[in-house]
């Protein structure tokens, strides 16, 4: 009878793929900031709707107007915390990955790939921003617009960061 390897999700881990961290990143990223579009619209609507009401108290109403408001600057400060804290995430996991040189050229156009995606979803979200509601929307999250409208340099700089950090201590440059 076989006996399984209690370490095999460490074993996991230390095999597991910057690339792919890197996929998951930019995916993450693009869904948060829709989500939050999304969500202040939902929001902006629900409001209108409360501040309509002829039987809702006013204080209620000044405070749900109050965090309509205050929405937009809080998920911008919060998209940028959680693009940054991502970022910073998916360094560590490259920098405990054990990777070989040899997977550099690899590496590199798997990491073309992940730029494409990352292209095509600011694409993506600069035609859902471009028009209409979410245009409107977009304004309120200055910050992350920015972000989302640069995302392929973002990510190519993020990209390559990845791979400096990957490569990089295989090869002593951050031994000094």
């Amino acid at each position: 009878m076989k006996r399984k390897n209690r370490n095999s999700i460490l074993n996991f881990k230390k095999k597991g793929n910057a690339i792919t961290d890197s996929l998951v990143f930019v995916v993450l990223v693009f869904g948060f900031i829709i989500f939050s579009l999304v969500g202040n619209y939902i929001f902006n609507e629900i409001n209108d709707d409360i501040q309509a009401d002829t039987e809702i108290n006013d204080t209620i109403k000044v405070k749900v107007q109050n965090l309509n408001t205050r929405y937009p600057s809080f998920m911008d400060g919060l998209f940028i915390f959680f693009f940054i804290l991502m970022w910073v995430l998916v360094l560590v996991s490259s920098w405990n990955i054990d990777s070989h040189p040899v997977f550099f050229i690899v590496t590199v156009v798997i990491l073309i790939f992940v730029f494409i995606v990352g292209g095509e979803l600011g694409n993506v979200y600069e035609e859902l921003t471009s028009e209409g509601d979410l245009a409107t929307m977009a304004a309120g999250f200055p910050m992350a617009n920015w972000v989302m409208t640069h995302f392929l340099i973002v990510i190519v700089v993020i990209g390559f960061s990845i791979t400096i950090v990957l490569f990089g201590k295989s090869q002593g440059w951050f031994n000094g």
